[in-house]
């Protein structure tokens, strides 16, 4: 769980860099998510970035981003704020807990009816010794109400720190534990040194993103991470 709340952190840390400049990624996923050698989380693929109060380039009604991370607003196709990655972030946490999606149907439609309609399975009945403090974080995140949710994504890594600080279980933590412990809480998302930069910022943006992806060659997605979890549990 501790590599859990640990990537879940990074992952926060990062998208509350890209909402500080008005930036709203729009497709948080785990294929968007790559995990470094050193084991720090960086977010990748900002195809359907969205800056704040630029004009809407997308035909009205048009729903972006993968099915089983969009947000309620995002699947009826309204005009969406930060907000829907935090929302995708819950999904995402969730699967990482669980190793399965809050939100399922054999085919997309279904999705987008469950995601609107229903409420996921309680994350303590599917997988034993989560916090409650846990469950309650992306319960909040996953709200269907936009007002509801988390408001900024920074409050969201704040009680996610927090657990981190908690004290912990008696039992010795395992190497791979201790190991992703002791490395360094952040994420390399947007290194972008914007006031250093002349360029527009919309090419700013598209020379960060590119050096985030080349440096992003030598590490593997989320979803590796949560299949080889989701195999260790079954074993």
């Amino acid at each position: 769980m501790t590599e859990v709340i640990d990537i879940a952190t990074q992952i926060a840390q990062g998208l509350a860099k890209a909402h500080e400049h008005g930036i709203t990624h729009r497709d948080i996923k785990p294929a968007n998510v790559m995990i470094t050698k050193e084991g720090v989380a960086k977010i990748v693929d900002f195809g359907l970035a969205k800056l704040a109060g630029q004009t809407k380039l997308t035909k009205s009604g048009l729903t972006l981003g993968t099915v089983a991370y969009m947000s309620p607003e995002q699947a009826r196709g309204e005009e969406v704020d930060h907000r829907t990655d935090i929302w995708a972030l819950g999904v995402v946490l969730y699967e990482m807990i669980t190793g399965q999606l809050p939100f399922k149907g054999e085919f997309e439609q279904a999705v987008v009816y469950s995601i609107l309609c229903e409420e996921p399975k309680p994350i303590m009945g599917l997988r034993a010794g989560v916090p409650m403090e846990l469950e309650r974080i992306v319960n909040k995140a996953m709200r269907k109400k936009p007002e509801e949710r988390y408001q900024h994504v920074d409050e969201m890594a704040v009680d996610l720190r927090r657990m981190q600080l908690e004290p912990k279980s008696t039992a010795r933590p395992s190497q791979k534990s201790r190991r992703w412990k002791h490395r360094k809480n952040a994420c390399s998302l947007v290194r972008c040194r914007w006031r250093r930069c002349s360029l527009p910022s919309s090419w700013a943006l598209g020379i960060s993103f590119s050096l985030a992806r080349r440096k992003a060659k030598s590490a593997f997605p989320l979803w590796w991470w949560i299949l080889s979890v989701r195999q260790k549990r079954k074993n």
